[in-house]
């Protein structure tokens, strides 16, 4: 019998309820990977982004952050894969999904009002399991005007109830609580996890973290046209990688 058997059946023999604390890290390999798609990243990270992990990838709004997280939840979608995208941001766009080739039918997007919500959704999501990913934007909302096309969502009255709100998101994405919950249950779920911040933190409960310096914008300017807007040459940073021999580095990508 192995040893992982038989301690399965000594931990079923104790009395009452055991608690298991959070799983070792994954170590990475080919088929524990996500892949983002991006062949100098996913060589750098040995195969992707690790699932049954919390990632996260920081940097800041002009950096392309959700142009990379769009980039890798495409290439899950077009594996047959599933993806839940949990917009605490209200920063989601359609449009621009289509245009990175992300097939609507096979992801779930979801619009809370508020980040605790976005906290409790994306555990909810990866206890509900069936995803290959679930990206999570924990950027401040972005406020737009009401009328047509709006979020719908109402903002703070006065500056000074945005001031407080931004000031009690700070001390919970501060606090490491939600991020041990939310890595236990990734790595309960087998689902890798991807956090998207611009608030410059970052949790230690993280196995990979990403950070990414503001890209540089590429038009085509050919034939004498006006220039199209063709894409992005963003730097990303490899900070962390928890269980990987691979060093740290800093890569070039076309987004």
């Amino acid at each position: 019998m192995s040893v992982a058997l038989r301690l399965e059946e000594l931990l079923a023999r104790l009395p009452g309820t055991v608690r298991r604390g959070h799983a070792p890290p994954v170590r990475a390999g080919r088929d524990e990977c996500l892949p983002t798609g991006l062949g100098p990243l996913d060589e750098a990270l040995d195969g992707g982004i690790p699932r049954a992990c919390l990632s996260e990838v920081q940097g800041s709004g002009s950096s392309g952050i959700t142009s990379l997280a769009l980039r890798i939840a495409a290439g899950a979608v077009a594996r047959g894969e599933w993806v839940a995208w949990v917009d605490a941001a209200d920063a989601f766009d359609p449009g621009g999904s289509l245009a990175a080739g992300l097939d609507p039918e096979s992801l779930l997007w979801v619009r809370p009002p508020d980040l605790r919500v976005a906290l409790a959704a994306a555990e909810q999501l990866l206890v509900l399991g069936g995803f290959a990913l679930v990206v999570l934007d924990v950027s401040p909302p972005v406020a737009s005007p009401a009328g047509p096309g709006s979020s719908g969502r109402s903002p703070a009255a006065s500056s000074g109830g945005r001031r407080t709100r931004a000031r009690e998101d700070a001390r919970l994405l501060a606090t490491g609580h939600p991020w041990t919950r939310l890595a236990r249950a990734s790595s309960r779920a087998r689902t890798a996890l991807l956090a998207l911040r611009r608030d410059g933190g970052s949790s230690s409960a993280a196995s990979l973290r990403l950070e990414m310096r503001p890209a540089e914008i590429l038009w085509d300017r050919r034939g004498g046209a006006p220039a199209i807007l063709e894409g992005l040459r963003a730097r990303v940073l490899v900070r962390r990688r928890r269980g990987s021999r691979m060093p740290e580095g800093e890569i070039t990508l076309r987004l």
